[in-house]
């Protein structure tokens, strides 16, 4: 892991609930470079990394879609202003798909996220799936290559295995 984090891979987490994703993503930042400017996008603040890592550059948005000074649009744009060397985005969803996509194409090596599904193996597709839901008509093959070449570069599944949170796969996305 420590290799993935210092050759700026983008990695993404799967795993059920209480499987450890944010346990792991905060051990990948503890290995990541104290003068880096990491930026998180969080719907609800899970992370606490301020706390955590006093002496990180880091600077932390909690989105409320409820609330348009608070979107993850808003917290995407003012996130970029922030010259960020790496995004953490807690969770994919639907409406932040193609903002992290965006991100993750235009310089931010290095970031990390996490997906909801199940098999390593969807995690392209489901993030493509959810940039189509914009009604933009892109061309679906040709974003899950992009997605599989600048966004998704390793992935990792968690699972709770005899009781014990683990890593049970690591896979390198290809097209």
């Amino acid at each position: 892991l420590r290799c993935f984090i210092h050759t700026y891979f983008n990695m993404v987490v799967i795993g059920p609930t209480n499987s450890g994703k944010t346990n792991l993503i905060k051990a990948i930042i503890a290995e990541m470079n104290d003068n880096e400017r990491i930026i998180t996008i969080e719907s609800r603040f899970e992370l606490n990394l301020k706390r955590d890592f006093p002496h990180k550059n880091i600077v932390e948005y909690e989105i409320d879609e409820e609330d348009p000074r608070h979107s993850g649009l808003q917290a995407f744009k003012l996130a970029l202003r922030q010259s960020p060397k790496r995004i953490c985005h807690a969770e994919i969803r639907d409406e932040d798909a193609n903002l992290y996509v965006r991100a993750c194409t235009r310089g931010h090596e290095g970031s990390l996220t996490t997906v909801h599904v199940s098999e390593l193996e969807d995690v392209p597709d489901a993030i493509a799936d959810m940039c189509m839901l914009d009604g933009r008509g892109m061309d679906s093959k040709r974003l899950t290559k992009r997605i599989t070449e600048f966004v998704t570069h390793i992935g990792i599944e968690m699972q709770v295995v005899h009781g014990k949170r683990k890593i049970v796969r690591i896979v390198e996305y290809r097209y």
